[in-house]
């Protein structure tokens, strides 16, 4: 038996440089029957290939950025990517460390930090839609020149303060 369950954000912090036929079958069920909003990882090659599932249609691609709000000389740039969020010197739970977390970077730290965005606007505007959230981080996302054509074309990057306040007063069908 099934149980269709309603998950409003699902974070995807894996990925590989291929993508099965069936895989973007899935990915749109996901969005058409679930509406989900799917964020997932651009990778980590520090190349302009893209990784799948990020580079899926309908997925929120998200890359690294480093202090200062560069661009993770490691992470993967591609067009899909639509936008960028720290990912460099983030501290984790860590099995094998002194203090149970370690100080790591990757695009897969990244990913939550917006997945982490999303769920943030949906508990400010509990009406919103996934692709209301989607639109909501895109239009309150800061255009970055030092991310431009690394982080989408327009080198967008998180802005969490502005995506809050921007999703509390959306109406939908926005942009």
């Amino acid at each position: 038996k099934i149980i269709k369950l309603k998950v409003d954000i699902i974070n995807n912090s894996w990925g590989s440089s291929g993508g099965p036929d069936y895989a973007q079958a899935l990915i749109n069920t996901v969005l058409n029957e679930y509406t989900s909003l799917i964020v997932a990882s651009s990778g980590n090659a520090g190349t302009n290939i893209a990784n799948y599932p990020a580079a899926f249609e309908g997925v929120m691609s998200v890359t690294s950025t480093s202090e200062g709000s560069v661009f993770s000389c490691w992470a993967t740039r591609h067009e899909t990517v639509d936008i960028a969020a720290p990912g460099d010197n983030i501290n984790s739970a860590w099995k094998n460390s002194k203090y149970s977390y370690n100080s790591i970077g990757g695009t897969s730290m990244a990913a939550p930090v917006v997945s982490g965005a999303a769920a943030l606007i949906k508990a400010a505007n509990p009406d919103l839609t996934a692709p209301d959230i989607r639109r909501v981080l895109l239009a309150s996302a800061r255009r970055n020149p030092k991310l431009k054509g690394l982080a989408g074309q327009n080198g967008l990057q998180l802005d969490l303060e502005e995506a809050v306040k921007r999703s509390k007063q959306w109406k939908g069908n926005q942009s």
